[in-house]
């Protein structure tokens, strides 16, 4: 983590930076197909942990198998954030 102020918090994201905030007192779009955002994590309890740390709402955990397609196997859980937008975590757990 970069730093964090109040709601705000900066990410360095290996060569850019993700902000995020609460706060946000808009009326919420729900007309529109959400973008998706997907993040891949070392270790996906530890990254669940930190989004609920931070207000996140996080579902269940479960194990994709990509194959033969892909030669993958992940675990990935969605989570919203305090906003109510969802995305992703995703763990890889073995490539071949």
């Amino acid at each position: 983590m970069l730093h964090k102020t109040g709601d705000w918090a900066e990410l360095d994201a290996g060569g850019f930076i993700l902000s995020i905030h609460g706060g946000y007192k808009g009326p919420a779009n729900r007309h529109q197909r959400p973008m998706g955002l997907h993040f891949v994590c070392n270790d996906i309890d530890k990254s669940i942990r930190l989004v609920r740390k931070y207000g996140g709402k996080v579902g269940r955990v479960r194990t994709l198998d990509f194959r033969p397609d892909e030669l993958v196997t992940a675990k990935e859980a969605r989570f919203h954030d305090p906003d109510g937008n969802e995305f992703e975590l995703r763990q890889v757990i073995s490539i071949g």
